[in-house]
């Protein structure tokens, strides 16, 4: 479709041959039309964002002990205690195997994702580890 735009605005009004050029006139409904593409892609970047940052809040206010997350660095561990600092809240994970944990203090922002969670129903198909 703006293509057919742009062909139409450098064609004569006949149909003949391009004209060389366009009018003022001409680009208008291209300009139009850009802008309008542009004002949609802006405000579906702002919904997606909103809705992604509310998702994210929800995992970090639901989070509690016992959940089995992973960070953004790709640490998979359990959440073992949640200490409120005030302007901040630091998470203690504990990774590893059961003979040698391993405990890690991070901070919440630090968050990717909860994998299991304490609060959530437990889906078998998801993390059951088998091929199918």
């Amino acid at each position: 479709m703006l293509y057919n735009l742009i062909m139409a605005s450098t064609t004569d009004p006949d149909g003949g041959t391009p004209s060389g050029g366009c009018s003022e006139m001409s680009m208008i409904p291209m300009l139009i039309i850009l802008g309008v593409i542009f004002v949609g892609f802006f405000i579906f970047t702002i919904i997606n964002n909103k809705r992604n940052k509310k998702k994210v809040e929800s995992q970090r206010s639901n989070l509690s002990i016992g959940d089995t997350i992973e960070t953004v660095g790709g640490i998979i561990g359990v959440v073992k205690e949640i200490r409120d600092l005030g302007d901040r809240k630091d998470l203690i994970v504990q990774t590893g195997t059961e003979e040698n944990p391993t405990i890690l203090t991070v901070d919440v922002q630090a968050l990717y994702r909860v994998i299991v969670g304490t609060n959530m129903p437990v889906d078998p198909s998801v993390n059951s580890g088998e091929v199918k």
